[in-house]
């Protein structure tokens, strides 16, 4: 019970670490389209959520929404100037991050080039092959950035 208590703590805390450093302006701004040409768009410091809200706001609100969908190309990093620019991820950037259990038991992401993917894949593998797969979660603060060459 006291690791639990523990992981939880650890875990709040990334996520208001993760709030209090949101401060700044530079994001990832998603649109989401329904055959009716109606557009949704999110903005988010990260791309996969930016797209995920976009998707949801989507078919919630679509009067079609099975025609809702993101295209990757309408997703757009901005600066804090409000310019579009360059994602931050370099091309030969690698991420790789872990995912645990409530029986503290790991299971590593593959190398993927986004953090958030990453992260993601940490938790679908964690989710397969966890005796308490309803236990596992990520803290970014496990996700290393690895090079390929």
């Amino acid at each position: 019970m006291k690791s639990i208590v523990i992981l939880f703590f650890i875990f709040a805390s990334t996520i208001l670490w993760a709030e209090e450093n949101d401060s700044d302006n530079n994001y990832w701004q998603c649109h989401a389209e329904d055959n009716k040409q109606t557009n949704w768009t999110i903005k988010n410091k990260y791309k996969l959520v930016a797209s995920n809200k976009a998707l949801e706001e989507c078919k919630k609100e679509s009067e079609k929404p099975l025609s809702c969908n993101v295209n990757d190309d309408e997703c757009n990093y901005f600066s804090a100037n409000d310019e579009e620019k360059s994602p931050p991820n370099n091309k030969n950037e690698l991420w790789k991050c872990l995912a645990l259990d409530q029986n503290s038991d790991s299971w590593d992401s593959s190398p993927n080039r986004s953090q958030d993917e990453a992260a993601i894949n940490a938790k679908i593998n964690c989710q397969k092959e966890s005796k308490n797969p309803d236990s596992c979660y990520i803290n970014l603060l496990t996700c290393k950035n690895i090079n390929d060459n």
